[in-house]
């Protein structure tokens, strides 16, 4: 199956037309609705804003290839790993094989001082695939090698995952954010996404987040 430009451009526009459309539904109705509070009008605002920017990532990550994942933002490969990599996860680096399966990498970021083997806390984020043309999944991890900086590691786990999740255009699920930051277990899924937040105990407790999808 090969890529319909026509029908890209199509979305694309059609994305466009939707966000003015509601743009302008939305000022119209403020004007209309005088007696609206403060509070009201810039809960509305709000509201559009994160709409809108929805909106623009689905066109962004409208894929080039036949779409393989429910995750729009996992169809276009390269495009992810870029918005990866300013997020500060490293650099770029090529699909590589294992088993059957395609990884790519991101650098390890270093937490705090070393522990008693000699490393530090660290996280680190994957990309998973059985092929190179998309992604299935994402995952975030951070091996605790010093137990002096959990805190400080769930707190990184946890805003790398929330910068994360607007990257890739899918809201955070109720209750993630508090169960990453406090250690504990999650399990989130419907019929786009699968989200886990697991905890694996050891000589090194780590902790991972996986986002998968269907």
């Amino acid at each position: 199956m090969k890529f319909n430009q026509p029908t890209y451009v199509f979305g694309v526009v059609s994305v466009f037309m939707l966000v003015l459309g509601v743009v302008i539904y939305t000022g119209t109705r403020a004007t209309k609705q005088g007696s609206t509070s403060g509070f009201e009008a810039n809960s509305e605002a709000d509201n559009l804003h994160k709409s809108v920017i929805n909106l623009f990532l689905q066109a962004e990550y409208a894929p080039t290839s036949p779409q393989f994942c429910r995750v729009s933002a996992f169809n276009s490969v390269h495009k992810l790993q870029n918005r990866l990599v300013a997020l500060g996860t490293g650099t770029i680096r090529k699909w590589r094989t294992s088993h059957n399966e395609w990884i790519y990498t991101a650098d390890y970021r270093e937490i705090g001082p070393p522990g008693p083997e000699g490393l530090p806390t660290n996280l680190v984020l994957f990309l998973e695939s059985p092929s190179p043309d998309y992604i299935q999944a994402l995952t975030i991890k951070v091996n605790l090698n010093n137990r002096a900086e959990k805190w400080q590691a769930l707190q990184m786990y946890s805003d790398v995952a929330e910068k994360v999740f607007a990257v890739i255009g899918l809201p955070v699920p109720q209750g993630l954010k508090e169960a990453m930051q406090t250690g504990k277990p999650f399990d989130d899924t419907n019929q786009q996404r699968l989200i886990k937040n697991s905890f694996d105990s050891g000589n090194v407790d780590a902790w991972t987040l996986r986002i998968a999808s269907h």
